[in-house]
């Protein structure tokens, strides 16, 4: 039997209404451009306890592209998606999570590339990439990991072949991976041991506007935790496994993006966290900070010190440093996400389900 070109693994946990909302784009797409050979549709369940499992049973008795895996009870974010990934059956994978959403004509576009370029082992979409220097081109791991570390392992941008994956998960058990950005560690592993293949960027413009920034609640330790800390411990766990440019690399781009993270980490802790998640923050920072460099050492005793100082302060001085910074439309542009991420909160504590969530870094 043929293999299909493309597994879309979608791991979810209570997210009906979402997840719903995305196997109707993805069937339609399979349907409409004729890809019921080409495409599988794989859902792993988390142990849900809303209607996700009616909803993907409903949908499995129509399409026999569907397949289904259910853990049972909730093991955690991490288990699911590499189960998700270690099922797919395709020569290749893209991960999406159930709040991601796609353009019109994206799964055909995606195959159509595959189709053409069979020497490919990864593919990034570039579309979301804020700079991208090197074009629709090859590339080595080395300028992807420099340019584009933080893309690396974000639901929608990527796909790998389906045997690299189960490659590296033989070599390694599931609590060996990072408890937030396992994906990103695959690909990276998959890509040193597989240098034959060919590391691809093109702009394939597979996602839409996606409900991520509805459904998900940004404070200052989710950030921290998800956009730099738990970056560089991925890349630092497997640093003996990858050769010193690959690690270099990664460890250069932490170093040319620490005064992003550090804005977006303040402007969380200092216009919407309580008092305990700045304390959080905070502490967290300084217990890690061993594991950076000078500059990045610098800028992160700033943030974590600056969120334990009196909140009628910090606002104050930041309010002043983004007008004398970005000027009046800076300041528009943070009180707008400020209101939004305010609604979001309010709309969590009158919403009868858990669809809107802060990242749960106990259960992983």
């Amino acid at each position: 039997m043929q293999l299909k070109v493309l597994t879309v693994t979608i791991p979810t946990w209570n997210r009906a209404k979402l997840l719903e909302e995305l196997l109707s784009e993805l069937v339609e797409q399979i349907i409409s451009d004729n890809l019921q050979d080409k495409v599988e549709l794989l859902i792993s369940n988390n142990g849900s306890e809303d209607e996700t499992e009616p909803i993907v049973f409903a949908l499995k008795a129509k399409h026999e592209f569907i397949s289904y895996n259910n853990n049972g009870i909730n093991k955690g974010a991490r288990y699911n998606v590499l189960k998700c990934m270690e099922l797919a059956s395709a020569k290749y994978l893209i991960l999406f999570g159930d709040d991601d959403r796609l353009n019109i004509g994206a799964l055909k576009k995606v195959v159509q590339f595959l189709e053409a370029n069979p020497f490919t082992g990864c593919l990034y979409d570039s579309h979301l990439f804020k700079k991208n220097p090197f074009g629709d081109a090859v590339v080595t791991l080395s300028q992807l990991a420099e340019n584009f570390f933080y893309y690396l392992g974000n639901a929608g941008l990527f796909i790998v072949r389906s045997d690299y994956v189960k490659e590296v998960l033989i070599q390694h058990t599931y609590d060996f991976f990072s408890p937030t950005w396992p994906q990103t560690q695959i690909f990276i592993l998959a890509s040193e041991q597989n240098e034959k293949d060919e590391i691809r960027i093109c702009d394939l413009d597979i996602l839409s506007a996606g409900r991520h920034e509805e459904v998900m609640i940004y404070t200052s330790y989710y950030l921290w935790r998800t956009t730099y800390h738990d970056l560089v411990d991925a890349a630092l766990s497997i640093k003996t496994e990858i050769s010193y440019e690959t690690f270099r690399a990664a460890t250069s781009y932490f170093k040319n993006n620490v005064t992003q993270n550090f804005f977006n980490v303040l402007q969380c802790g200092v216009f919407l966290d309580d008092k305990e998640t700045r304390i959080k923050t905070s502490k967290h920072i300084f217990k890690n900070l061993y594991k950076f460099g000078l500059k990045e050492k610098l800028f992160l005793t700033i943030a974590a010190t600056t969120l334990i100082l009196p909140v009628f302060l910090t606002r104050f001085l930041s309010d002043t440093f983004i007008l004398v910074a970005k000027g009046k439309q800076g300041l528009q542009k943070k009180n707008a996400f400020v209101n939004k991420e305010k609604q979001k909160r309010l709309n969590k504590l009158n919403a009868s389900t858990n669809a809107i969530r802060e990242f749960d870094f106990k259960n992983i």
